[in-house]
């Protein structure tokens, strides 16, 4: 283990012109290629167990009944503890991370990890399809997306109606609030009508809520918030 002071003599020496890479820049190109030599890679351990490899044996026995001093685990904590960032960067990583759901690869993948359509977005499926056939299609597997934004149900005959459904746990935080609201007037930049039902709907009375259906459906006079 490095003294305190080597550390410092190292930095020292590898810091400003020092470090080879002082005044030089990657280039996107070799960017890629680093990046794609890096996927192509395979961990030297995958696969292999302590009963399989005798490295992993030898280090299984070696760290069995070892534990970190409080004094350690400390300054692994202070370490790994995230710095916390200023407004203008939350921003910024907020805007990237918005760009990157226009990526209709990169939004699928992320949507991939639950169950879609869920058990009340089929119960919708099933009422919709039993109101107006062949006119309402579930496409909240980000098939469609406005924007960031992906809508769950889309009018596919002619005419700019979207219905997204929404549980209360999870639209009810200020937050999410916020957010809604930019998603409804994002669909009206676009020209859509839009309907919330409530998970809850579905739930209580299904006549109010066919109603409330066609009564969108046929003018779009029901309010969309």
């Amino acid at each position: 283990m490095m003294s305190e002071d080597t550390r410092k003599n190292l930095s020292v020496i590898n810091s400003g012109m020092g470090n080879p890479m002082f005044g030089r820049k990657i280039s996107d190109e070799h960017r890629n290629k680093l990046r794609l030599a890096g996927l192509k890679q395979v961990p030297w351990n995958k696969g292999l167990t302590k009963n399989s490899d005798d490295r992993l044996k030898y280090v299984s026995k070696l760290m069995t009944g070892r534990h970190q001093s409080e004094e350690s685990n400390n300054k692994n904590r202070l370490a790994h503890m995230r710095k916390v960032e200023s407004v203008e960067t939350r921003a910024k990583i907020s805007v990237k991370c918005r760009i990157k759901w226009y990526d209709l690869d990169y939004a699928r993948k992320c949507i991939n990890i639950k169950d879609c359509p869920n058990l009340a977005e089929k119960k919708l499926m099933n009422i919709l399809n039993e109101l107006f056939p062949d006119e309402y299609k579930f496409v909240g597997d980000n098939q469609v997306r406005i924007e960031s934004f992906n809508p769950d149900f889309i009018n596919i005959n002619g005419q700019k109606k979207i219905i997204e459904l929404f549980g209360e746990q999870w639209h009810s935080s200020e937050y999410r609030k916020l957010l809604d609201a930019r998603r409804l007037q994002t669909y009206q930049l676009y020209g859509y009508s839009t309907l919330i039902v409530w998970s809850k709907q579905l739930y209580r009375n299904i006549e109010d809520l066919k109603r409330i259906l066609l009564t969108f459906h046929k003018d779009g006079g029901v309010p969309s918030v």
